[in-house]
Formats: structure tokens, sequence, C-alpha cells
């Protein structure tokens, strides 16, 4: 914690700053448009980034959880949510919500690697990968971005059990 929180939180204040920039300033915007249109969201164009998101997400959970625990909740956010985001986008054709089934099914069976990977039993690693699923395809209904909501409420699911 002592090395990682003082990386976290500078990583996360220069991405928030750099948004808010973006957000606030056109120069800053054409650049950024420049190098990051093409994995830049709709919706992110006006409002903090995916990224920013992603290091309040590491903060948080690094701060209040256990280090095995965050790390954890930001590998499944990280490689999971990434996936699904991938095959969502290529190949999901069946619609649950704003997202997609073949998304989901690809977040899932990854989640339940990983925390294989990592020893949890069997019972565990269907109901945390079934829990984090669930929050990641409601997680635009709730309006709150995924890359902070997945980190979180799995901390607090892999804490719980």
């Amino acid at each position: 914690r002592s090395i990682c929180l003082p990386i976290f939180f500078l990583s996360g204040l220069t991405f928030i700053l750099l948004d808010i920039g973006r957000i606030k300033n056109e120069n800053i915007k054409k650049i950024y448009s420049i190098f990051f249109s093409s994995i830049t969201k709709q919706t992110e164009y006006q409002s903090l980034t995916g990224a920013s998101y992603t290091f309040i997400g590491l903060m948080i959970v690094s701060v209040f959880f256990a280090p095995k625990i965050a790390a954890i909740a930001v590998i499944i956010m990280s490689i999971s949510d990434g996936l699904a985001s991938l095959v969502g986008f290529r190949f999901g054709y069946i619609k649950i919500l704003d997202k997609s089934l073949e998304g989901s099914l690809v977040f899932f069976i990854s989640t339940c690697i990983i925390l294989i990977f990592f020893g949890y039993t069997s019972i565990n690693v269907v109901i945390i990968a079934l829990c984090c699923t669930i929050i990641e395809l409601i997680s635009s209904k709730v309006k709150v971005d995924d890359n902070l909501l997945i980190q979180i409420s799995a901390a607090i699911i892999l804490s719980i059990l």
C-alpha cells in the first residue's frame, strides 16, 4: 500500500485532470481526439472517461480492502470487463439491457477462471462471478460507470464471502 497508493493517486489525479481539461478546453479535446477517438465511447465525450473511473475505483479498493481482495477486484474489472466489451462489441447479437448475452457470458467465465486461479471454492466462484456479472450487466441502468462499480462491488462481495 505504501508504494502503490501514491502511484495510484498520482495516476488517478492525472487522468481526472486531463479529462476535465479535455471537457473544458477545445485544444486539449482536439489533441485527445487524435489519439483516443477510436476507443472513446460516445457517452464519454462530455464526462470522465472509463480510465478516470478505473483509477477512482482502484484508489477506493486499495484503501478500504485487504490487498489480495483489492487485487482480485481490479483484475476482474480489467480482464473480465475488457473481454466482455471486446466480445460483446464484436459478437454480441443477443441484447440484455444495454449489454450483450455473449459479452456477459465471457465476463462470467473469465471471472470464474480468475477466482479459481486465486483458490476460491467452486460455490464461491459461482456466487461471486454471478454477482459481478449481474452488476456489470446493470451498471448502465444504475448510471454508475462499470469500471468503478465492478471493482467496488467485487471487493465487497469478496470480503463478505
